[in-house]
């Protein structure tokens, strides 16, 4: 993840002629950029989220770093510096001249969701976005595994059985790809089959490779295959599939790190910064700058399924237990990235941390650059679900668009007992129409900032559950032990709910994540998130109201 650095003296003396002149530059000419006929400035790709052509991207993006002009001109231009994406829209719907279109860094871009459905025969999903997009870290990229449209998920029907499922899948000789074959090939049932044909009669043929049975025990397979053989493959084996999807990529729920320190002593306190742990510990502002606390989350098993951690910080000492990494897959999910270390430390750091003793498991889904396939999402998930020690509770600081797959495993890890809190995405959109954020028995968290509004690329609606602080939240980072980072985004609220989880559990170990989840929103305060004005709850984390135990200990 890129890191801006500080400027220096000199970049700080020409802010104040800087702040004066930029509004004007950039409002010149955004009055020059051509309108398209639904509204929007004509763009690089589609206008409806929010980004400007290449050309302004490129002219404005050097001055972010130096002026921040949030709440300046903001009807005009608006952006969040910690995003260091700009967007301009004109809003002819509701007749407010220039309307906000903020597009995150993290932002996704409009998905089309496409369903492919024929009677008696399972559906075939798959959202078609814009390729290639902007990802996270003003990276491009694709939002599919490998840039390939051919990988698939199978999900069978909870009646078909693992040996079932692998016997369908298995080759006839080492080196040849293994193939979907039907039990009408043969009176007996089913048999191995090859890459060219598999049924008696050749009339229909299931061509491909299942790449990946390592979830085959939930009915799940991974495959790939053309559009054209996938939808041969739902003939042949339609009675026993519930569905097929395309599978996409998942991505954190970040901006990019406004700065990094590195301490070569100690880890300093200034909690004027930490206002994250400031703000979910009383009901209403102003802070102040304390934070109390009725439980350290001891004995509970926290997983953080992201991009790895650095385990070697300071803040996690002596807690750090066993994880797993299905990126490399091997047993070491050391963090290259920065962004599972981050969200880890608002958690569970001993400084930055909510739950400051909890036990802590790295499960790395996503890669050095932020991302990952939901194949490996979903093995994750199903190795916590098979491996958990309770009381636990994980944690998805990450999310793409819609997936029925993703949100069937989250759902399964809740059933077997995890208590599962979740980003609401970073793209300024109805959190109901991304993954995992759209999962109902999850703990969906929006962002606010320290003014208690909701933050400008945080998604919204019906599906979220609780806000939580997400703007501008310190804490540990993966360059040395001792290093911390500043990130926003919705990957940074999230952490703080998780601590809540385990601060509950602590003083709960035998409560059920719905009994979890209903403390939490029990518990939290009921305040004006201004700017909230798109079904969601006006709930504020706030751990001072959980719940204790008789014990003489815990007195919110």
């Amino acid at each position: 993840m890129a890191r801006t650095e500080g400027r220096g003296l000199a970049q700080a003396r020409r802010v104040s002629t800087l702040a004066l002149a930029l509004p004007m530059v950039c409002l010149c000419f955004t009055l020059a950029l051509p309108v398209s006929a639904e509204g929007g400035f004509e763009t690089g790709r589609n206008t409806s989220a929010g980004t400007i052509s290449s050309q302004f991207q490129s002219m404005v993006y050097p001055y972010l770093d130096l002026v921040d002009f949030y709440g300046i001109g903001r009807n005009i231009i608006n952006h969040n510096i910690n995003h260091r994406i700009v967007a301009v829209a004109y809003n002819w719907t509701n007749g407010s001249g220039f309307g906000e279109a903020e597009a995150s860094a993290g932002d996704l871009a409009e998905a089309v969701e496409e369903t492919d459905e024929a009677e008696g025969l399972p559906p075939i999903h798959w959202p078609t976005p814009p390729h290639p997009v902007h990802s996270f870290g003003r990276q491009q990229g694709s939002l599919v595994p490998d840039d390939s449209v051919d990988r698939w998920i199978f999900k069978f029907k909870d009646n078909i059985t693992e040996e079932e499922i692998r016997s369908i899948c298995s080759s006839e000789a080492e080196g040849i790809d293994r193939s979907l074959g039907s039990d009408s090939s043969t009176e007996s049932g089913l048999e191995s089959n090859n890459a060219t044909a598999v049924s008696s009669s050749s009339a229909q043929s299931c061509l491909g490779d299942c790449w990946d049975l390592s979830v085959a025990g939930n009915n799940i397979v991974f495959y790939k295959s053309s559009l054209e053989d996938v939808r041969a493959c739902r003939e042949i084996l339609g009675d026993k599939l519930e569905f097929i999807e395309r599978e996409m990529k998942s991505f954190t729920m970040d901006s990019i790190s406004t700065e990094s320190n590195t301490m070569e002593a100690k880890v300093e306190s200034v909690s004027s910064r930490l206002w994250g742990l400031d703000r979910i510990d009383q009901t209403n502002l102003p802070l102040d700058r304390k934070f109390h606390l009725s439980a350290t989350g001891k004995g509970v098993h926290l997983y953080i399924l992201d991009t790895g951690l650095r385990y070697s910080h300071v803040d996690f000492v002596g807690r750090v237990r066993d994880g797993i990494d299905f990126i490399d897959d091997d047993w070491d999910p050391w963090d290259e990235y920065g962004h599972g270390t981050h969200i880890t430390g608002t958690a569970a750091g001993t400084t930055y941390g909510v739950a400051k003793e909890a036990w802590i498991h790295p499960v790395r889904v996503l890669g050095d650059d932020g991302s990952g396939a939901w194949s490996g999402i979903i093995k994750g998930l199903d190795w916590i679900a098979k491996n958990h020690k309770r009381p636990a509770a994980a944690v998805l600081s990450l999310g793409g668009h819609k997936s029925w797959s993703v949100n069937r495993a989250v759902e399964g890890l809740i059933r077997a007992g995890v208590t599962v809190v979740v980003a609401a995405g970073n793209s300024h959109k109805d959190a109901c129409t991304f993954s995992p954020a759209s999962v109902d028995t999850a703990i969906t968290v929006a962002s606010t900032n320290r003014r208690d509004h909701i933050s400008s690329f945080s998604n919204y609606g019906p599906c979220v559950d609780i806000f939580a602080p997400g703007s501008e939240i310190l804490s540990t980072w993966n360059g040395k032990d001792y290093d911390t980072s500043t990130s926003s985004g919705t990957s940074m609220a999230c952490p703080h709910v998780l601590g809540a989880a385990a601060l509950h559990l602590e003083n709960h170990p035998y409560a059920d994540p719905a009994e979890v989840k209903g403390a939490i929103l029990q518990a939290a305060s009921h305040v004006q998130i201004n700017g909230n004005d798109h079904d969601s709850p006006n709930m504020m984390l706030n751990i001072a109201d959980l719940p204790c135990e008789d014990r003489t200990d815990c007195e919110p």
